[in-house]
């Protein structure tokens, strides 16, 4: 599983990028054989106006073609990355469920 991770106008990037590879490693280990590539993006859309605007755009290629794309956006990129991490692991779930008859309630993964 490949993870990347792109910052546009955002602090810290290395700092962010770790935070973004670790919680995405562990929102998607389940489903680690299946997963092929993680792209991160990251981006302040009001720049210097302020304001509650860092996107997160997280797009799952899997090993079988199949792909999920969530985002979220957040005044903190980390918290941006957290909770657009949290709806990817449930997307990936039903994806599972649907493409191979994976059953994530038995795997205890949450819905």
């Amino acid at each position: 599983m490949r993870i990347g991770v792109r910052c546009r106008r955002v602090e810290d990037p290395a700092g962010v990028r770790a935070h973004a590879e670790k919680r995405l490693g562990f929102a998607l280990s389940r489903f680690r054989d299946a997963v092929e590539e993680v792209d991160v993006s990251l981006d302040d859309e009001n720049g210097p106006r302020g304001g509650p605007a860092i996107r997160c755009v997280i797009r799952v290629t899997g090993t079988r073609g199949w792909e999920v794309v969530v985002s979220d956006e957040a005044a903190d990129p980390l918290e941006a990355v957290d909770r657009a991490a949290g709806r990817l692991g449930r997307a990936v779930a039903r994806e599972m469920e649907k493409r191979r008859g994976f059953d994530a309630r038995r795997e205890g993964v949450e819905r």
